[in-house]
């Protein structure tokens, strides 16, 4: 048994389906990705990533707003669900939100990213319908930390829900691949 474990891990760490993000609209319509890109694939712990982003927000938001994440690890029986948990005081994994606009007030008190303020949208609610199109680089993603490293490497597809007082906002799936 302890054997079948060892390679099904191996297997599944062994392996990255993903060469490239893959998205999917799985509802809504507030808001509509044109293009987006995450370099390199598979995503590494530690390093560093590019993000290219080209979307379009719609209509008006004003929150609460409401985003339920659900983040599954492919192994080769199936999916499984990531349970969510808190690394250096971020939640990840399979985790709601309850108020998004909660979490970005301190960037109210710290001021806005130099990129959100050039795109003239705001970094707190309420947005207003715009276009964003950015690039950001060198994003430094740290090390996961001991004990968490099976989450390191490995295929995700993560589906996230965006709520405005109970009716869909968006909804969007991705797929992609972690390396260690």
């Amino acid at each position: 048994m302890f054997r079948f474990l060892i390679l099904s891990a191996l297997f599944a760490f062994s392996t990255a389906a993903y060469n490239k993000l893959e998205l999917t609209n799985c509802g809504g319509d507030g808001i509509r990705i044109n293009e987006i890109d995450i370099q390199p694939m598979p995503i590494k712990f530690p390093g560093s990533l590019k993000v290219l982003i080209d979307a379009d927000l719609t209509k008006a938001v004003k929150g609460p707003i409401k985003v339920d994440v659900d983040m599954r690890q492919g192994w080769w029986f199936g999916w499984v669900p990531a349970p969510c948990m808190t690394i250096s005081g971020v939640k990840v994994g399979s985790c709601t939100y309850d108020d998004i606009c909660v979490l970005m007030e301190p960037l109210r008190e710290k001021g806005c990213p130099a990129e959100m303020q050039q795109l003239d949208i705001g970094c707190t609610c309420p947005f207003k319908p715009s276009h964003v199109r950015f690039e950001m680089a060198d994003i430094v993603l740290p090390k996961i930390p001991t004990g968490l490293g099976y989450f390191a490497s490995g295929d995700y597809k993560v589906t996230a829900k965006m709520y405005e007082g109970g009716a869909l906002v968006s909804c969007f799936e991705a797929k992609v691949s972690l390396g260690a």
